[in-house]
Protein backbone atom coordinates (compact mmCIF):
# COMPACT_ATOMS: atom_id res chain seq x y z
CA UNK A 1 0.00 0.00 0.00
CA UNK A 2 1.57 3.47 -1.06
CA UNK A 3 1.55 5.98 0.92
CA UNK A 4 1.55 9.66 -0.47
CA UNK A 5 4.01 11.96 1.34
CA UNK A 6 2.16 15.54 1.41
CA UNK A 7 4.89 18.33 2.54
CA UNK A 8 2.99 20.03 4.88
CA UNK A 9 3.82 24.17 4.74
CA UNK A 10 6.19 25.43 7.39
CA UNK A 11 4.28 27.51 10.10
CA UNK A 12 4.82 31.19 9.32
CA UNK A 13 6.92 32.73 12.07
CA UNK A 14 4.74 35.10 14.53
CA UNK A 15 5.27 38.40 13.55
CA UNK A 16 7.15 40.53 15.71
CA UNK A 17 6.02 43.05 18.11
CA UNK A 18 5.80 46.69 16.40
CA UNK A 19 6.50 49.29 19.27
CA UNK A 20 3.56 51.35 19.84
CA UNK A 21 4.75 53.16 22.53
CA UNK A 22 4.99 56.81 22.22
CA UNK A 23 8.48 58.05 23.08
CA UNK A 24 8.15 61.64 24.66
CA UNK A 25 11.81 62.23 25.65
CA UNK A 26 12.25 61.84 21.77
CA UNK A 27 9.78 64.06 20.69
CA UNK A 28 10.43 66.54 22.82
CA UNK A 29 14.18 66.51 22.25
CA UNK A 30 13.40 67.02 18.26
CA UNK A 31 10.86 69.76 19.18
CA UNK A 32 13.34 71.58 21.02
CA UNK A 33 16.19 71.20 18.17
CA UNK A 34 13.35 72.00 15.93
CA UNK A 35 13.11 75.27 17.93
CA UNK A 36 16.86 76.44 17.43
CA UNK A 37 16.90 75.35 13.90
CA UNK A 38 14.00 77.38 12.77
CA UNK A 39 14.92 80.14 15.40
CA UNK A 40 18.69 80.33 14.15
CA UNK A 41 17.65 80.30 10.17
CA UNK A 42 15.47 83.71 11.29
CA UNK A 43 18.20 86.08 12.14
CA UNK A 44 19.46 86.00 8.86
CA UNK A 45 15.91 87.59 7.23
CA UNK A 46 16.06 89.94 10.46
CA UNK A 47 19.18 91.51 10.30
CA UNK A 48 19.24 92.49 6.27
CA UNK A 49 18.96 96.02 7.36
CA UNK A 50 22.07 95.56 9.50
CA UNK A 51 24.05 94.11 6.76
CA UNK A 52 22.69 96.28 3.88
CA UNK A 53 24.06 99.46 6.32
CA UNK A 54 27.46 97.64 7.48
CA UNK A 55 28.63 96.11 3.76
CA UNK A 56 27.30 98.78 1.80
CA UNK A 57 24.50 96.05 0.00
CA UNK A 58 21.94 97.33 -2.57
CA UNK A 59 18.98 95.80 -2.31
CA UNK A 60 19.56 93.62 -5.50
CA UNK A 61 22.93 91.98 -3.58
CA UNK A 62 19.94 91.62 -0.28
CA UNK A 63 18.09 89.54 -3.05
CA UNK A 64 20.82 87.23 -3.86
CA UNK A 65 21.04 86.72 -0.34
CA UNK A 66 17.70 85.55 0.18
CA UNK A 67 18.17 83.21 -3.62
CA UNK A 68 21.65 81.84 -1.94
CA UNK A 69 19.72 80.68 1.54
CA UNK A 70 16.20 79.84 -0.38
CA UNK A 71 18.34 77.41 -2.62
CA UNK A 72 20.02 75.41 -0.28
CA UNK A 73 17.14 75.51 2.43
CA UNK A 74 13.98 74.87 0.01
CA UNK A 75 14.98 73.08 -2.92
CA UNK A 76 18.42 71.00 -1.80
CA UNK A 77 15.45 69.62 0.96
CA UNK A 78 13.84 67.05 -1.58
CA UNK A 79 17.81 65.45 -2.59
CA UNK A 80 17.99 65.09 1.34
CA UNK A 81 14.35 63.54 1.97
CA UNK A 82 15.03 61.17 -1.19
CA UNK A 83 18.47 59.98 0.69
CA UNK A 84 17.15 59.73 3.51
CA UNK A 85 14.71 57.32 2.62
CA UNK A 86 16.63 54.98 1.09
CA UNK A 87 19.19 54.99 3.66
CA UNK A 88 18.51 56.42 7.03
CA UNK A 89 21.37 58.47 8.73
CA UNK A 90 19.93 59.67 12.36
CA UNK A 91 23.66 61.03 12.40
CA UNK A 92 22.52 63.48 9.65
CA UNK A 93 20.94 65.34 12.48
CA UNK A 94 23.78 66.82 14.35
CA UNK A 95 25.50 67.27 11.25
CA UNK A 96 22.56 69.17 9.83
CA UNK A 97 23.27 71.57 13.11
CA UNK A 98 26.74 71.81 12.73
CA UNK A 99 26.34 73.09 8.96
CA UNK A 100 23.94 75.73 10.86
CA UNK A 101 26.95 76.41 13.44
CA UNK A 102 28.92 77.62 10.69
CA UNK A 103 27.39 79.46 8.72
CA UNK A 104 26.33 81.64 11.70
CA UNK A 105 29.86 82.04 12.13
CA UNK A 106 30.68 83.15 8.86
CA UNK A 107 27.67 85.36 8.47
CA UNK A 108 28.75 86.84 11.81
CA UNK A 109 32.77 87.55 10.65
CA UNK A 110 31.66 88.64 7.23
CA UNK A 111 33.08 91.89 5.84
CA UNK A 112 33.02 90.93 2.24
CA UNK A 113 30.04 90.33 0.29
CA UNK A 114 31.13 86.65 -0.49
CA UNK A 115 31.62 85.61 2.73
CA UNK A 116 28.03 86.53 3.47
CA UNK A 117 26.94 84.35 0.43
CA UNK A 118 28.51 81.30 1.84
CA UNK A 119 27.36 81.72 5.10
CA UNK A 120 23.81 82.17 3.80
CA UNK A 121 24.52 78.54 1.90
CA UNK A 122 25.78 76.87 5.00
CA UNK A 123 23.03 77.91 7.10
CA UNK A 124 20.74 76.99 4.14
CA UNK A 125 22.47 73.51 3.85
CA UNK A 126 22.04 72.96 7.79
CA UNK A 127 18.58 73.61 7.44
CA UNK A 128 17.78 71.02 4.25
CA UNK A 129 19.81 68.36 5.99
CA UNK A 130 17.96 68.52 9.34
CA UNK A 131 13.92 68.91 8.15
CA UNK A 132 13.94 65.65 6.62
CA UNK A 133 15.52 63.47 8.78
CA UNK A 134 14.22 64.72 11.91
CA UNK A 135 10.44 64.73 10.36
CA UNK A 136 11.34 61.13 9.50
CA UNK A 137 12.77 60.38 13.36
CA UNK A 138 9.49 62.21 14.81
CA UNK A 139 7.40 59.76 13.05
CA UNK A 140 9.22 56.54 14.23
CA UNK A 141 9.03 58.09 17.90
CA UNK A 142 5.28 58.89 17.37
CA UNK A 143 4.02 55.27 18.52
CA UNK A 144 1.05 55.46 15.80
CA UNK A 145 -0.16 58.66 16.89
CA UNK A 146 1.48 60.52 14.06
CA UNK A 147 -0.54 63.81 14.35
CA UNK A 148 0.67 64.48 17.41
CA UNK A 149 4.10 63.92 16.41
CA UNK A 150 3.72 66.13 14.07
CA UNK A 151 1.87 68.90 15.96
CA UNK A 152 4.35 68.74 18.65
CA UNK A 153 7.52 68.96 16.03
CA UNK A 154 5.52 71.95 13.95
CA UNK A 155 5.26 73.96 17.05
CA UNK A 156 9.18 73.64 18.17
CA UNK A 157 9.77 75.26 14.52
CA UNK A 158 6.54 77.79 14.86
CA UNK A 159 7.87 78.90 17.85
CA UNK A 160 11.59 79.35 16.76
CA UNK A 161 10.86 81.32 13.48
CA UNK A 162 8.62 83.55 15.76
CA UNK A 163 11.41 84.34 18.48
CA UNK A 164 14.17 84.41 16.07
CA UNK A 165 13.39 87.99 14.78
CA UNK A 166 12.69 89.25 18.12
CA UNK A 167 16.11 87.54 19.45
CA UNK A 168 17.69 89.59 16.41
CA UNK A 169 15.90 92.67 17.61
CA UNK A 170 17.32 92.51 20.90
CA UNK A 171 21.03 91.19 20.19
CA UNK A 172 22.00 91.49 17.02
CA UNK A 173 20.57 94.99 16.33
CA UNK A 174 22.22 96.20 19.61
CA UNK A 175 25.07 94.88 19.20
CA UNK A 176 25.97 94.27 15.41
CA UNK A 177 26.44 91.15 13.32
CA UNK A 178 29.43 90.12 15.31
CA UNK A 179 26.64 88.92 18.27
CA UNK A 180 25.76 86.33 15.70
CA UNK A 181 28.60 83.93 16.93
CA UNK A 182 26.89 83.78 20.43
CA UNK A 183 24.10 81.81 18.60
CA UNK A 184 26.28 79.79 17.42
CA UNK A 185 26.56 78.25 21.26
CA UNK A 186 22.73 77.39 21.02
CA UNK A 187 23.33 75.58 18.04
CA UNK A 188 26.23 73.62 19.58
CA UNK A 189 23.83 72.75 22.05
CA UNK A 190 21.20 71.52 19.75
CA UNK A 191 23.75 69.38 18.24
CA UNK A 192 24.44 67.78 21.51
CA UNK A 193 21.31 66.91 21.70
CA UNK A 194 20.48 65.29 18.33
CA UNK A 195 23.98 63.47 18.88
CA UNK A 196 22.10 62.04 21.81
CA UNK A 197 18.85 61.56 20.28
CA UNK A 198 20.86 59.44 17.24
CA UNK A 199 22.79 57.28 19.49
CA UNK A 200 19.90 56.22 21.81
CA UNK A 201 17.18 56.50 18.75
CA UNK A 202 13.55 54.60 20.52
CA UNK A 203 14.41 54.42 23.76
CA UNK A 204 12.09 56.76 25.77
CA UNK A 205 13.02 54.24 29.03
CA UNK A 206 16.37 55.28 28.64
CA UNK A 207 15.61 59.12 28.59
CA UNK A 208 12.52 58.99 30.68
CA UNK A 209 14.81 57.26 33.67
CA UNK A 210 18.11 57.90 33.48
CA UNK A 211 18.82 61.34 32.08
CA UNK A 212 16.72 63.21 34.58
CA UNK A 213 18.81 61.68 37.63
CA UNK A 214 21.72 62.40 35.77
CA UNK A 215 20.74 65.74 35.01
CA UNK A 216 19.49 66.92 38.47
CA UNK A 217 22.91 64.66 40.14
CA UNK A 218 25.23 67.47 37.30
CA UNK A 219 23.30 70.34 38.40
CA UNK A 220 23.21 69.73 42.31
CA UNK A 221 27.11 69.30 41.81
CA UNK A 222 27.57 72.72 39.58
CA UNK A 223 25.97 74.70 43.04
CA UNK A 224 27.91 72.95 45.51
CA UNK A 225 31.41 73.00 44.45
CA UNK A 226 31.56 77.07 44.00
CA UNK A 227 29.38 77.54 46.64
CA UNK A 228 31.88 75.52 48.94
CA UNK A 229 34.98 76.64 47.82
CA UNK A 230 33.48 80.69 48.41
CA UNK A 231 32.40 79.23 52.04
CA UNK A 232 36.15 78.23 52.45
CA UNK A 233 37.49 80.78 51.76
CA UNK A 234 35.75 83.62 53.07
CA UNK A 235 36.82 83.69 56.50
CA UNK A 236 40.71 83.53 55.86
CA UNK A 237 43.24 86.96 55.04
CA UNK A 238 43.49 87.54 51.64
CA UNK A 239 47.31 86.41 52.24
CA UNK A 240 45.57 83.03 53.40
CA UNK A 241 43.87 82.35 50.44
CA UNK A 242 45.91 79.88 48.21
CA UNK A 243 46.56 77.98 51.33
CA UNK A 244 43.05 77.95 51.90
CA UNK A 245 42.08 76.65 48.95
CA UNK A 246 44.75 74.29 48.25
CA UNK A 247 43.54 72.42 51.47
CA UNK A 248 39.67 73.01 49.87
CA UNK A 249 41.08 70.73 46.90
CA UNK A 250 42.95 68.70 48.17
CA UNK A 251 39.95 67.44 50.58
CA UNK A 252 37.94 67.47 47.36
CA UNK A 253 40.69 65.06 45.19
CA UNK A 254 41.02 62.48 48.43
CA UNK A 255 36.87 62.75 48.85
CA UNK A 256 36.96 61.83 45.19
CA UNK A 257 39.03 59.17 46.18
CA UNK A 258 37.41 57.66 48.64
CA UNK A 259 34.46 57.94 46.33
CA UNK A 260 35.40 55.42 43.84
CA UNK A 261 36.70 53.53 46.39
CA UNK A 262 33.29 52.87 47.78
CA UNK A 263 31.97 52.45 44.12
CA UNK A 264 34.13 49.35 43.83
CA UNK A 265 33.01 48.16 47.59
CA UNK A 266 28.94 48.67 46.81
CA UNK A 267 28.95 47.64 43.33
CA UNK A 268 30.99 44.60 43.66
CA UNK A 269 31.46 42.30 41.19
CA UNK A 270 27.64 41.16 39.92
CA UNK A 271 26.95 38.19 38.27
CA UNK A 272 24.48 39.00 35.84
CA UNK A 273 22.33 42.22 34.82
CA UNK A 274 19.50 42.09 38.14
CA UNK A 275 22.46 41.65 40.59
CA UNK A 276 24.05 44.88 39.26
CA UNK A 277 20.99 47.16 38.61
CA UNK A 278 20.23 45.95 42.39
CA UNK A 279 24.30 46.77 43.46
CA UNK A 280 23.44 50.59 41.43
CA UNK A 281 20.12 51.10 43.67
CA UNK A 282 22.01 50.88 46.73
CA UNK A 283 25.08 53.22 45.30
CA UNK A 284 22.32 55.96 44.77
CA UNK A 285 20.48 55.23 47.83
CA UNK A 286 24.40 55.59 49.48
CA UNK A 287 25.16 58.96 47.49
CA UNK A 288 21.69 60.32 48.42
CA UNK A 289 22.31 59.59 52.04
CA UNK A 290 25.41 61.57 51.57
CA UNK A 291 24.18 64.85 50.14
CA UNK A 292 21.49 65.04 52.71
CA UNK A 293 24.41 65.00 55.51
CA UNK A 294 26.63 67.49 53.68
CA UNK A 295 23.52 69.42 53.39
CA UNK A 296 23.04 68.89 57.25
CA UNK A 297 26.14 69.76 58.09
CA UNK A 298 25.87 73.26 56.05
CA UNK A 299 23.22 74.23 57.30
CA UNK A 300 24.63 73.47 61.25
CA UNK A 301 27.23 75.66 60.28
CA UNK A 302 27.18 78.98 61.82
CA UNK A 303 27.72 81.93 60.02
CA UNK A 304 30.97 84.01 61.15
CA UNK A 305 31.96 87.43 59.89
CA UNK A 306 34.53 87.99 57.32
CA UNK A 307 37.84 89.31 59.34
CA UNK A 308 37.92 91.96 56.55
CA UNK A 309 34.82 93.19 57.71
CA UNK A 310 35.34 93.28 61.38
CA UNK A 311 38.82 95.10 60.80
CA UNK A 312 37.01 97.31 58.74
CA UNK A 313 33.92 97.92 60.88
CA UNK A 314 36.37 98.49 64.11
CA UNK A 315 38.05 101.10 62.08
CA UNK A 316 35.24 103.09 61.34
CA UNK A 317 34.24 103.15 64.77
CA UNK A 318 37.87 104.16 66.09
CA UNK A 319 37.67 107.32 63.40
CA UNK A 320 34.15 108.72 64.18
CA UNK A 321 31.75 107.96 67.12
CA UNK A 322 28.48 105.73 66.80
CA UNK A 323 26.32 109.20 67.25
CA UNK A 324 28.27 110.72 64.05
CA UNK A 325 28.40 107.67 61.74
CA UNK A 326 24.67 107.20 62.08
CA UNK A 327 23.83 110.90 61.08
CA UNK A 328 26.02 110.52 58.19
CA UNK A 329 24.06 107.42 57.41
CA UNK A 330 27.49 105.39 56.43
CA UNK A 331 26.43 101.85 55.49
CA UNK A 332 28.37 99.76 57.83
CA UNK A 333 26.85 96.56 59.48
CA UNK A 334 26.08 96.89 63.05
CA UNK A 335 24.34 94.67 65.55
CA UNK A 336 22.68 96.53 68.66
CA UNK A 337 24.74 94.94 71.16
CA UNK A 338 27.83 96.68 69.66
CA UNK A 339 26.31 99.88 70.07
CA UNK A 340 25.39 99.05 73.71
CA UNK A 341 28.75 97.57 74.60
CA UNK A 342 31.01 100.31 73.12
CA UNK A 343 31.47 103.03 75.94
CA UNK A 344 30.61 106.41 74.35
CA UNK A 345 33.26 108.69 73.97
Amino acid sequence: MSQSLTAVPAAAPAPRSVRTETALGILLAISFCHFCNDMLQSLLPAIYPNLKALLGLSFGQIGLVTLAYQLTASIFQPVVGLFSDKRPTPMALPLGTLFTLAGLVVISGAHVYPLLLLGACLLGTGSAIFHPEASRVARMASGGKHGFAQSLFQVGGNAGSAIGPLAAALVVVRFGPPSLAYFALLALVAAGVLWYVARVHLAPHYLSLWLPGTLIVGLGIGLTFPVLSAAAVSSLQPERFSVGSAVNQTARQIGGALGVALLVVILGNPKNAARSLENFHHLWLFVACMALSAGVISLALRRRPSPNLIESRDTVLEAQGVEEMLDAEIAVPLRLDDVIQRPSK
